[in-house]
């Protein structure tokens, strides 16, 4: 019968494995202790736990957790990275840490959405953008998509509004025009009236009748001089008589 604490760890392990979105297996065969602890510390920075582990333990912790493929990935010295979030980061954690401490660690395998990955598929997966710089892509790609379609949308309201315009325009300067004309139109029609031969033949009339009345006045004059003339002559030759 296991011991206690045994039971405990694989309960442990269990809750971990249940929580868990990616489950990395890796040797940490030839790592030192302080090797081993700035290890640890880099995966902590991304929220990513790092347990060595008893293979026995590990197998019963995954039939209990029902994630028996965890057993594939997990033979020899195992230790296993258990990350609860973005899957990309637990495995970017371990290869970048690999590369640029030439750690003798070695990935084995993982488990991921119910798939048994290769250690070049977790390399191929930390080579992958990480969750925040996937939404920030995915946020500039909706944007530019947002902004190319109100262009589409836009253009076609801009080109109408300027027919638009152009019409009001033309309507303006033809209405302009036909009030000139109007204009014109009744300064040569009231010319036209003006010059007509009734409006001639009177204008000749009046300037005749003028004529006559100044010649008769001129008469009545002449006559009414020459009677005063003789009326004083009269006078004259009765007082030398």
């Amino acid at each position: 019968m296991p011991a206690e604490h045994k039971i405990e760890a694989v309960d442990r392990l269990k809750e971990k494995l249940e929580r868990s979105t990616i489950v990395i297996s890796a040797d940490p065969t030839g790592m030192s202790v302080t090797d081993m602890t700035a290890f640890r510390r880099a995966l902590r920075e991304s929220d990513v736990e790092f347990r060595v582990i008893k293979n026995s333990l590990a197998h019963l912790a995954a039939d209990a957790a029902d994630k028996a493929m965890v057993k594939e990935v997990i033979h020899g010295p195992t230790g296993i990275a258990l990350g609860t979030g973005d899957p990309i980061g637990p495995a970017k954690a371990l290869v970048d840490f690999i590369k640029s401490n030439r750690s003798p660690m070695t990935i084995r395998g993982a488990v991921f959405d119910n798939r048994v990955l290769t250690k070049a598929d977790v390399e191929n997966l930390a080579s992958l953008p990480g969750r925040d710089q996937l939404l920030a892509q995915l946020a500039g790609l909706m944007l530019n998509a947002v902004t190319r379609l109100v262009y589409v949308l836009d253009a076609p309201l801009k080109g109408l509004a300027t027919v638009l315009q152009r019409h009001a325009d033309v309507l303006e300067t033809y209405a302009v025009s036909s009030e000139d004309d109007d204009a014109v139109r009744e300064v040569s029609d009231a010319g036209v009236e003006d010059s007509s031969p009734e409006s001639r033949e009177s204008e000749i009339d009046q300037s005749n009748k003028d004529l006559d009345d100044s010649e008769a006045e001129t008469s009545t004059d002449i006559d009414g001089g020459g009677s005063v003339a003789s009326e004083e002559v009269q006078d004259s030759q009765e007082k030398d008589g």
